[in-house]
């Protein structure tokens, strides 16, 4: 090979590599300090003073203050079933009608025997009074006197029994009409127009649930238990929202605290009475409870910056370009205009920055460089 070629192929190779040297170094000095340390980047949020919803939130569930299975109470066939299933009924309303034609007639019986009886006692009085009359002047017995005295006597209890017969009949005929003990939405129709009922049948003709006003229950656990009382006593909002706390379903009332906590769970039994939007609602519904007990008030941070639990918890504090780890002590959690938020009792100051993405990188005196400069987040 030509000397010249050699030269220039010497010269090619010295310039490949000086140019992948120049570009490692380049690179390396892109993510490193003045001093040759690497900057992490992260996202960063300033602490500010603000407030925070006290609540307290749990899983409850739906359920009515009554529920009614409509019964027969006479014996008969059904004539009429005038409801819908589903419907929602009003207190009073009809829901059936068993044939009332026998004791339409036991009830003309026993008024008949009660107007006979009545008869009966008029002539025993009569009587009783003109031979107390012909007693009182000689004229008479004063055994037929005390005789009639007694009859009178037994005619007065025969026309009492009269009208309690007639009253037994008067009470079962309305039992032939069977309407609704309370407002609220009717089951399944457990029986059809034809069948014959009876007063011992255990199945009933349908169900009434009432829906309005209707309750939430939830467990609460003893730990809350001072704050669920005081709640309780100055008549604390609450809030029934769906399942998964996106939605709000109704407004409600704090209206009952169990007696005892259970000793299995730790937990004590509260209800809430729905006050507005009841009909939202449904027996058996999952829905999430969120009870007000004020405003909390201290240094708001993004929640996402809290790390750690309890005693344990602590967020990383950014001074000067480096992120150390600072014990905090949380107050409480919760939303605020759709942002998880944490109110800080202690440990941080309003103004100083807190990293919010970032920290499974970092330990203590770390560098860090801001990923969202000229965006950072609020605390507020």
């Amino acid at each position: 090979m030509p000397k010249s070629r050699l030269r220039w192929c010497a010269l090619i190779s010295v310039l490949l590599i000086g140019g992948a040297a120049f570009y490692h170094l380049s690179s390396g000095a892109a993510h490193k300090g003045g001093k040759g340390e690497e900057q992490i980047p992260v996202m960063l949020a300033s602490a500010t003073e603000g407030t925070l919803p006290d609540t307290i939130s749990a899983l409850g569930t739906v359920r009515p203050r009554n529920v009614v299975t409509l019964r027969a109470r006479v014996d008969g066939a059904i004539t009429a079933l005038p409801f819908r299933e589903g419907d929602l009924v009003r207190q009073g309303q009809v829901i059936a009608h068993i044939d009332a034609r026998p004791y339409a007639a036991a009830l003309r019986q026993a008024e008949a025997q009660l107007m006979r009886d009545r008869a009966t006692m008029a002539n025993v009085a009569v009587d009783k009074d003109r031979a107390v009359k012909l007693a009182e002047i000689g004229a008479g017995p004063d055994q037929a006197a005390k005789t009639l005295s007694s009859q009178l006597q037994a005619a007065h209890a025969t026309l009492a029994a009269d009208m309690a017969a007639v009253d037994a009949a008067r009470l079962n005929l309305s039992f032939t009409t069977i309407t609704a003990p309370t407002s609220g939405r009717v089951g399944q129709r457990l029986v059809g127009v034809g069948s014959v009922v009876r007063a011992s049948d255990l199945t009933g003709i349908a169900t009434i649930t009432q829906i309005d006003p209707i309750d939430v229950q939830f467990p609460l656990s003893e730990d809350r238990l001072g704050e669920a009382v005081k709640a309780h006593r100055d008549g604390a909002a609450v809030t029934v929202l769906t399942r998964d706390g996106a939605g709000q379903l109704a407004g409600a009332k704090l209206d009952f605290l169990d007696n005892e906590v259970q000793q299995g769970t730790g937990q004590f039994i509260a209800k809430a009475q729905i006050t507005s939007g009841a009909e939202q609602l449904w027996p058996g519904q999952l829905v999430s409870v969120r009870i007000a007990l004020g405003m909390a008030k201290g240094v708001v941070v993004p929640r996402a910056a809290v790390q750690g639990s309890g005693d344990e918890a602590y967020v990383y504090v950014v001074t000067n370009g480096k992120a150390q780890i600072r014990p905090v002590r949380i107050t409480l959690s919760g939303m605020d205009k759709g942002i998880e938020k944490t109110v800080i009792a202690s440990g941080l100051k309003v103004g100083e920055e807190v990293v919010v993405d970032g920290q499974s990188r970092l330990k203590a005196g770390a560098k860090v460089v801001a990923a969202n400069s000229g965006k950072r987040e609020s605390g507020q």
